[in-house]
């Protein structure tokens, strides 16, 4: 069992890796919401606080993660800051928003690490689709809001050019 659990776990976080991820998608049958979570600008805290301290806060990250998730939720970690969120079977695009809305709060509070304390942001994509193109999906959606947060406050719904 342990070899078992350890082939599907991020050593860092704990967290699903993305062998998990890939076999809770392999397993659906007709659509799944993903919800991708990225951390905003999380380069400065490495630069700042050294990786040792960026790891803390990962693993903080995706202790909040999972504990704000259900059960049947699935908290996988791409590498680097990204989270992919496998949304148990049945689970709706509006099912889901109120998940993100605790997942976002969640990250937001302060980290308190050795040096101080770390405050991240998150975005984060969300989609429903075939387990085949969720995540795709999950990521263009994420490109988006990362998109309309970097654009300055009186263009964002603007039209594009």
């Amino acid at each position: 069992h342990t070899l078992r659990r350890e082939a599907v776990t991020d050593p860092l976080t704990q967290a699903g890796n993305r062998s998990a991820l890939r076999q809770r998608l392999d397993g659906v049958t007709g659509n799944v919401t993903v919800a991708l979570v990225d951390l905003d600008d999380f380069k400065p805290v490495n630069d700042t606080y050294g990786h040792d301290t960026g790891d803390a806060v990962l693993q903080v990250v995706a202790e909040r993660l999972m504990g704000t998730v259900r059960e049947d939720d699935l908290v996988a970690r791409f590498g680097g800051d990204e989270f992919p969120v496998v949304f148990a079977d049945g689970t709706t695009l509006e099912g889901a928003a109120p998940s993100i809305d605790r997942i976002v709060a969640a990250i937001e509070e302060p980290v308190v690490v050795d040096r101080g304390t770390v405050v991240v942001s998150a975005s984060v994509g969300l989609a429903t689709g075939p387990a085949s193109e969720v995540v795709q999906r999950a990521d263009a959606a994420l490109y988006e809001v990362k998109r309309a947060k970097r654009l300055p406050s009186t263009r964002r719904g603007a039209a594009a050019r």
